[in-house]
């Protein structure tokens, strides 16, 4: 292959789809092969393979925060909560996926650590296990956020990215170029 083909292993994306399989994949079922199926009432063999699971297959939930577990931004209802220890209970994996910045998540769901098996936090750049916090980004310098608030734009450093408001996207495009820095913006609905 040339290499304008091969994957960024160290995408946070990429890594977080890696974390997502690593922990789904060692849990799921036998697939089966069906090289037949029923088209217009008879039966013909196809070309290619199909592979269908089995029942039992995702060992894993990976759910986002806002908008889905929480409606409101704060704890999940004692509702959502007994569905997820139902899930673990059976041995499958809670993994919770956000945009936020895992201490602000912490501050809105204070136990978060007692319901879930992963976070993966700041948009895919950090992972938290019971092993620890993991960094699958470069964190983004301390000038940038002190250059943002000297335009009087308020932001929050997270352990990798800085948060704050898609209305302010102007002002911090325009410092990230002044500084000369490789950086993007991400907007997940009206937060940067």
């Amino acid at each position: 292959s040339d290499d304008d083909s091969r994957i960024d292993l160290n995408d946070s994306a990429i890594q977080a789809a890696y974390l997502v399989a690593a922990i789904c994949l060692p849990f799921c079922a036998q697939t089966a092969y069906r090289g037949t199926s029923r088209v217009g009432g008879s039966s013909r063999r196809k070309r290619g393979r199909r592979w269908l699971p089995m029942v039992g297959f995702f060992r894993a939930l990976a759910a986002d925060f806002d908008g889905t577990l929480s409606q409101h931004g704060a704890r999940p209802d004692d509702r959502i909560l007994d569905s997820i220890a139902a899930l673990r209970g059976r041995g499958g994996l809670m993994i919770l996926v956000t945009g936020r910045i895992l201490h602000e998540l912490h501050g809105a769901f204070p136990d978060v650590e007692d319901h879930v098996d992963a976070i993966v936090a700041e948009n895919g750049c950090v992972l938290w296990t019971q092993r620890g916090t993991r960094l699958l980004a470069d964190p983004v310098g301390p000038e940038l956020a002190t250059g943002i608030t000297a335009r009087g734009v308020h932001v929050r450093p997270g352990d990798v990215l800085l948060a704050g408001s898609a209305y302010d996207r102007r002002v911090i495009l325009e410092e990230i170029h002044g500084l000369g820095l490789d950086c993007q913006l991400v907007f997940n609905r009206s937060e940067l």
